[in-house]
């Protein structure tokens, strides 16, 4: 639901959307061989033009200059980004040069008549607001499907606030995606 409204709000020219049907495979230690027979791996390899080999990418045979995450920012869009994430990290080149974004959507709306709605993205930024809301409707976005379709178009493609991933984050997640456990639980205790 919430690519169909995406398909419907953004500028051709300058978004594409791709629906994950399922829940991405862990590619930590996979074959390319293994990657490409997985229908939604391979059909992103192809739209945006990367090559499973040597993990170089060609820039001129991009078809896109930036991937962006676009998921419910609870833990189930959590997981499905990271392993993402672990899935581009086969092109370590996609983050040097800053293409890998994670779109960051609101947690709440709050509208009034006549005024400017109000979008908060965490909730810490909405309870130290919530004085400012008095005759304000505020609604809790589940996940992407409850956003308005102007909500949605404001949020995601006229005004994204993106989170850049870098290297860094990729080493944590080579480590919590991989199969040394010991390492994985001294990190998360840590």
């Amino acid at each position: 639901s919430a690519s169909g409204m995406g398909l419907s709000v953004r500028y051709p020219k300058y978004h594409g959307f791709y629906s994950l049907r399922v829940k991405v495979l862990n590619t930590h230690g996979m074959s390319d061989y293994d990657i490409l027979k997985n229908k939604e791996l391979s059909e992103l390899i192809a739209i945006i033009g990367l090559d499973l080999g040597d993990g170089e990418m060609n820039e001129s045979e991009l078809n896109y200059g930036k991937i962006a995450g676009l998921q419910d920012m609870d833990p189930d869009g959590n997981a499905i980004f990271c392993l993402l994430l672990l899935f581009f990290a086969k092109w370590p080149k996609l983050f040097e040069e800053g293409r890998i974004l994670r779109v960051q959507t609101p947690l709440f709306v709050a509208k009034k008549k006549g005024k400017p709605t109000k979008y908060y993205y965490t909730f810490e930024e909405y309870e130290k607001n919530t004085d400012d809301l008095r005759g304000f409707e505020v609604t809790y976005i589940k996940g992407l499907g409850s956003l308005e379709k102007d909500d949605y178009k404001e949020t995601v493609i006229t005004n994204p606030r993106f989170i850049a991933v870098t290297l860094d984050d990729i080493g944590k997640l080579n480590m919590a995606f991989g199969d040394s456990a010991d390492q994985r639980k001294e990190w998360m205790i840590g």
